[in-house]
């Protein structure tokens, strides 16, 4: 040795593995079929992709979402018997593949 410190040889580095998710397909709130003859709505939604849970979020004055427990259906339930809108977005989580995806905001109206 010549006094010298420097190291010879190869050095390798590694990149961390990265996973890229990609985006859903589009997500959408779709059906208008009433439930147990109310004027409550079962919702439903179309597109999406992968297999993240789907959930539901309901703004007006009188509205609100109910969990059936059959089927695993969710339903708008219209609190009063008087006009009014409710304005739903649904959301579908991400999975091992896809990002999350939130859909369009659907109104339902009852009268």
């Amino acid at each position: 040795t010549n006094g010298s410190n420097k190291r010879t040889g190869t050095y390798v580095t590694q990149s961390p593995d990265v996973t890229v998710l990609s985006p859903q397909a589009t997500l959408l709130v779709s059906n208008t079929e009433t439930w147990n003859n109310n004027n409550d709505i079962i919702l439903k939604t179309s597109g999406g992709s992968g297999t993240g849970a789907v959930s539901y979020t309901v703004t007006g004055q009188y509205c609100s979402i109910k969990n059936t427990n059959v089927l695993d259906v969710s339903v708008v339930e219209f609190s009063t018997n008087i006009a009014m809108r409710c304005v739903v977005t649904a959301k579908k989580a991400a999975d091992g593949d896809y990002l999350e995806a939130t859909s369009p905001k659907k109104t339902f109206e009852a009268m």
